[in-house]
């Protein structure tokens, strides 16, 4: 259930899209986006919704409610929410205005990243500085008015950098080793098994062959080991088994379950497919035409970014070499809604 009072200026922005099946599949993947140049009576109260909502104030401050806590959300602070459970937010009392971006996100990345940004669950404002989270935010939003492979690349990763700058700001923060560690083991849980556990993997993989009429013979899990060395003793295991022809098909999960960068990637495809042997995503949508080359590519550059990331930065961002799009905005509401088919 969703109630609202939409005391906006006509310079406001809401955008809403519906992700691809390829896009569902992604770490982060958005529904609706916008800037909303919120008045005095702006109110907005909600009981339930399957996403997490990210707010960043520009001028005045909004007040955000959820359960048994509430937080003040100043100019220059973000804020993850989780929509799962009933929740309100308006223009503070005593404030003119809440200016602010926002955007619905979800995805095992957003998922993974809960326990950094709502420690125990609690609603936890993030002082930034710099004009980054909105520069992410305008690219986000000049992104959501296109259907095609690169948009939904770009839109992952500026989520993911909106995310990364709220993390950067609680690392600053930390006061204390101990604190400081566990944020670190947080972050790296985006890339061993907070995504998904192995069992959640096997049964998505099972059910996939189940339904596309594949025998599983074995299973190759290499346990809390990271995709992003080779040297993982079930993976090359497998990659000696593809020689004996002891089967014709590798299902992953995901294809950064198999290789996060793409040279390791390039290589042992190229062995499996002299072995006869095909790999196969569980899911993600991936056409045998030229168009999935093209989004294999992408995700492996995807996953070898993401990687390279977290490992070297521990979540810092990085910049993005896009230009900032200025919102172009004349009379009245602008609302887009597009259904992203996204022909992959």
């Amino acid at each position: 259930m969703l109630t609202y009072n939409m005391d906006v200026t006509p310079e406001s922005v809401w955008k809403r899209t519906t992700p691809s099946e390829a896009e569902l599949a992604q770490p982060y993947y958005c529904t609706e986006a916008g800037v909303f140049y919120a008045q005095q009576h702006f109110s907005t109260a909600r009981t339930d919704k399957e996403s997490y909502l990210l707010f960043y104030t520009l001028r005045g401050a909004g007040l955000i409610e959820q359960g048994e806590s509430h937080v003040v959300l100043s100019t220059g602070q973000a804020l993850l929410l989780n929509c799962r459970t009933p929740q309100s937010y308006c223009t503070a009392p005593g404030q003119s205005c809440w200016h602010h971006y926002w955007v619905h996100l979800d995805g095992a990345g957003v998922a993974a990243m809960e326990p950094l940004l709502l420690p125990g669950k609690k609603l936890t404002p993030v002082q930034l500085t710099g004009v980054k989270m909105q520069e992410y935010f305008e690219m986000l939003l000049g992104q959501m008015e296109h259907s095609t492979v690169d948009s939904m690349v770009h839109t992952g990763l500026a989520l993911h950098e909106m995310l990364a700058l709220c993390a950067q700001s609680i690392l600053a923060e930390a006061e204390t080793t101990s604190a400081r560690q566990v944020i670190l083991q947080a972050a790296e849980t985006l890339d061993n098994q907070r995504e998904e556990s192995i069992e959640g993997q096997i049964r998505e993989c099972t059910a996939y062959a189940e339904k596309n009429g594949i025998t599983i013979v074995k299973h190759y899990i290499d346990r809390a080991i990271s995709a992003k060395t080779d040297n993982r003793p079930e993976f090359q295991q497998m990659i000696k088994d593809s020689d004996k022809k002891l089967f014709d098909i590798v299902l992953v999960w995901k294809l950064d379950r198999f290789a996060r960068n793409r040279y390791d990637s390039a290589r042992y495809k190229t062995q499996l497919k002299k072995n006869g042997v095909k790999l196969m995503s569980a899911t993600e949508v991936i056409s045998e035409g030229p168009e999935g080359i093209i989004l294999e590519s992408v995700l492996e550059g995807y996953a070898e970014y993401y990687s390279a990331d977290l490992a070297e930065n521990v979540l810092l961002p990085k910049s993005i070499k896009a230009a900032r799009r200025k919102l172009s905005v004349n009379s009245g509401w602008k609302i887009w809604w597009s259904t992203r088919p996204c022909s992959l």
